[in-house]
């Protein structure tokens, strides 16, 4: 059956009658210690909204857990003093569904076109070590199309299809601009580690039903990821030159900054620095961003608190 209603269909005392994926799912047990309920999200990939299921049976509890996608049924019955909706629901039955696409956020920009950007940037380097390594990864079809279509980001910034693109042409341009100011930074290499800084979120996510994180994600993470990529294109290229090799992954081991962002090795080299605050300031822009459009129409002047933040953001 298609897809007759989505998330920003939903209003207060709207029926709800279709197949959602459910996220964030938790079951709290009442005072009575007897009584189990279940909160989760329903969504698509027009936003998504909290619900509850009262008074769930203790045998169902391990079923519902496990389910990714249902048919659900219910009302919206809340809605916030800053516009959210709640939805109370009656009946959950998982199922498969027919296109998911419905679910996947997508990017709005044009994919193909920032390839061609990315391909454009990768024929204006001249070092021939750097441009190599580049093309031994962008001359791969089967590359292309998953850096394409990878998020990047589960949460905060450009979580949807193409995000991952999309943030890396980004940090590109942010990193040409800072070597138009300070001519010191070796353009080549640092336009080079904008492209190749992320290349593990091909293999950190996965996207073809959901966006989520991939058992190799989980346990490694995309910079110990991208690091392993970079090193077997580096060993398949003819007379790289080890100190190159060493500062490229430097530069890709240090870009979150900080140890407790992931990074294993802070930024030591004048590069380094560079990428980290361009990738810094994309993200936290375009997370902004996220959540402006996010609360747009909730006619609220301030967002809830924003955890990595640590704050609330004026909205108007």
């Amino acid at each position: 059956m298609i897809k007759k209603q989505m998330v920003n269909d939903l209003n207060l005392s709207t029926k709800i009658d279709d197949v959602f994926f459910l996220k964030d799912i938790e079951f709290k047990v009442r005072r009575d210690k007897k009584t189990i309920d279940m909160f989760f999200k329903i969504a698509d990939k027009t936003g998504e909204i909290e619900a509850v299921n009262w008074d769930v049976s203790n045998d169902k509890v391990e079923e519902l857990g496990k389910i990714e996608f249902a048919r659900v049924q219910g009302y919206v019955t809340k809605k916030k003093s800053d516009g959210t909706l709640q939805a109370t629901i009656s009946s959950l039955t998982k199922t498969i569904p027919l296109d998911y696409s419905d679910y996947l956020l997508q990017s709005d920009k044009n994919l193909d076109e920032l390839i061609k950007k990315i391909f454009s940037k990768i024929d204006s380097i001249e070092n021939p070590h750097l441009k190599n390594l580049l093309e031994s990864f962008f001359k791969n079809q089967e590359f292309i199309e998953k850096f394409k279509k990878a998020p990047a980001a589960t949460k905060v910034h450009q979580p949807y299809i193409g995000g991952l693109t999309e943030h890396t042409i980004n940090v590109v341009a942010i990193c040409e601009a800072i070597c138009n100011i300070y001519k010191e930074i070796n353009r080549d290499f640092l336009i080079t580690m904008a492209i190749l800084h992320d290349i593990g979120k091909i293999r950190e996510y996965a996207y073809d039903k959901v966006i989520e994180l991939t058992d190799e994600g989980k346990l490694l993470g995309h910079i110990a990821i991208g690091l392993e990529m970079i090193d077997q294109k580096i060993k398949s290229l003819d007379n790289f030159p080890p100190d190159l090799e060493l500062m490229i992954k430097h530069t890709l081991l240090s870009h979150h900054g900080h140890f407790e962002f992931g990074s294993p090795k802070l930024p030591s080299i004048l590069t380094a620095i560079a990428l980290h605050y361009a990738d810094e300031m994309e993200a936290k822009v375009s997370g902004f961003i996220n959540i402006k459009a996010e609360n747009k129409g909730f006619y609220e002047k301030w967002s809830k608190w924003v955890w990595w933040l640590e704050r609330s953001i004026y909205l108007d």
